[in-house]
């Protein structure tokens, strides 16, 4: 789940690119409709949680030296999941034939913001 609304117009564009990588993959991917979206969770097996600041690249970790926690509380896992559900809600699926229909203008937009993902 990622957000529809940013503040960063090239990181979006970046981040379709990669997005429509996915959906072609065959990931389900949604897109967060309710405002801003900026949390980073991983649940698994409602027991296990890794939450904290960092998005899940090079730039973060290295640059940035954001961190992350890793939890293991059944109840607080249960907790976030609860929450992502709610925001799953509020959330729109991005589907194989939204990047089929996608102008060229708009692929070759995030083919070019692609390349500089590394520095965004």
């Amino acid at each position: 789940m990622v957000p529809v609304h940013t503040n960063q117009p090239m990181m979006a564009k970046a981040t379709e690119f990669y997005l429509n990588q996915l959906v072609k993959a065959g990931v389900r991917v949604y897109r967060y409709q309710a405002g801003f979206l900026h949390s980073k969770a991983i649940i698994v097996d409602s027991q296990y949680l890794m939450t904290g600041s960092p998005n899940l690249d090079v730039r973060s970790f290295k640059l940035n030296f954001e961190i992350a926690a890793f939890i293991y509380d059944q109840t607080l896992a249960e907790m976030v999941e609860r929450q992502f559900k709610l925001d799953m809600a509020q959330a729109t699926p991005y589907t194989y034939a939204m990047v089929k229909n996608q102008s060229h203008a708009s692929q070759l937009g995030a083919d070019l913001a692609r390349l500089f993902a590394p520095i965004l």
